[in-house]
């Protein structure tokens, strides 16, 4: 997890992980930025997958099938953005919730279902 050269290439640093759970951070660079001036949806997704990746692989399982990400409000160029995934249910398939933060105001969300090894 800590070697993960995508999520460095983010700028994502690990803040907490512990089973089935796994919590990030990443600030806006100006070459995450849309041409709205904004976050792009892509930069925000990917923090997410960052985090439903550690948190699936906390709990033995491997495999993403699905995420789903709704955006509720922009991020901005400096912003401190956290995202975190936490196990819902499930042990071959399991389900995930999916949250992102920038201050106490909640700008993502969504869900994520995981597969586990063969």
């Amino acid at each position: 997890m800590e070697q993960d050269p995508f999520r460095r290439l983010l700028g994502a640093e690990i803040v907490e992980v512990r089973n089935g759970y796994a919590k990030l951070k990443a600030t806006v660079k100006e070459e995450f930025l849309n041409f709205h001036g904004i976050a792009h949806g892509g930069f925000i997704m990917s923090l997410l997958d960052c985090a439903f990746a550690i948190s699936a692989n906390t709990d033995a399982m491997r495999f993403a099938i699905n995420m789903n990400v709704n955006f509720i409000s922009p991020a901005n160029l400096g912003d401190t953005i956290y995202v975190e995934c936490e196990k819902i249910k499930g042990r071959r398939t399991a389900f995930y919730r999916l949250r992102a933060f920038k201050n106490e105001e909640i700008i993502a969300e969504g869900t994520a279902i995981a597969q586990a090894r063969s």
